[in-house]
């Protein structure tokens, strides 16, 4: 009796080509069985082929093709050698009704992408329609033609600009895991003026050329910072974190540590890094597949 094939996981037409970012999770892949037992050639057709489906049509599919799979596991026309890695370089990978293969982690990471990246685009619709309308009140009830052109340039003016401002913020962030930080120059974001440089119980400068200083262990989390925290995963398309429980995380690791290595020049700065690189996976809740599903064929998702 043949088994009966699920239906693919993703929409039919799912397209992520402009979506650039494609999240590995360390702790899954090299506390995996494929990690343990795969040999080189296996390990590197196996991660490419991860990363590549991400670039199907639609998202995250494989086509269950030898001669296809070659060429996208980098073998060229080497199929003999393909099949010879082929069942451990598509562990995990399972044909679904649609005749292509589909990974349950790759899944989950497309998912995300899809959701936020529907989120974000109809944000950025709903805000060019109400900044046009603002700015031209008297063509609110034409035929929409013109008005839909104009949006769209606004729209991608405002794009553009955030991702100068994004690529922008990205280079002020200094590395925190540097022994030598206190002594390079650190470009600073800038603050308002009610924002508070030195973290809450924190212990005094030293006076003296270096302004290095400890983290108390009575620190506790500002709100100030929290805050910039959760907008800056937010406009850089990252997940949401629970940043009380990096907070507590952040003190516990400063606190243990002696010597220079519990040394920092700005601990706001510091704070922000860490929280930039929180791993979101953990604990998260679980995807609302059909919700992703049905958002998407509703025509909110991404092109």
């Amino acid at each position: 009796m043949t088994r009966k094939l699920q239906p693919p996981p993703v929409p039919a037409h799912a397209k992520l080509h402009d979506y650039d970012f494609t999240p590995i999770y360390r702790y899954r892949l090299f506390g995996s069985r494929f990690h343990a037992s795969a040999s080189d050639a296996e390990w590197r057709a196996g991660v490419t082929l991860w990363l590549k489906s991400w670039d199907q049509v639609p998202a995250g599919s494989l086509p269950d093709d030898d001669v296809a799979l070659a060429r996208l596991a980098e073998l060229g026309k080497d199929v003999a050698t393909w099949r010879k890695i082929r069942p451990v370089a598509l562990k995990g990978w399972k044909k679904h009704s649609d005749k292509l293969l589909y990974h349950p982690v790759v899944t989950e990471g497309i998912l995300r992408a899809i959701s936020t990246s529907s989120k974000m685009s109809q944000r950025g619709k709903l805000g060019a329609r109400k900044r046009w309308q603002n700015a031209h009140p008297e063509s609110a009830d034409g035929d929409g033609t013109s008005n839909a052109q104009a949006m769209l340039s606004d729209s991608n003016r405002r794009i553009e600009k955030e991702r100068k401002r994004e690529s922008k913020d990205i280079q002020s962030y200094p590395s925190t895991e540097s022994d030598s930080e206190s002594e390079k120059p650190i470009q600073r974001l800038p603050t308002s003026k009610n924002s508070t440089l030195a973290p809450s119980g924190a212990a005094p400068p030293p006076q003296g050329k270096d302004k290095s200083t400890r983290l108390d262990r009575s620190w506790t989390l500002p709100d100030e910072w929290r805050n910039e925290a959760a907008r800056l995963r937010e406009l850089h398309g990252l997940s949401k974190v629970n940043l009380q429980l990096e907070a507590d995380k952040f003190r516990a690791h400063y606190c243990g540590k002696a010597g220079r290595d519990a040394l920092r020049t700005d601990w706001r700065l510091t704070w922000i890094g860490w929280a930039l690189r929180a791993d979101p996976v953990r604990g998260r809740p679980p995807i609302d597949v059909q919700a992703v599903i049905r958002d998407y064929e509703a025509g909110k998702g991404v092109s």
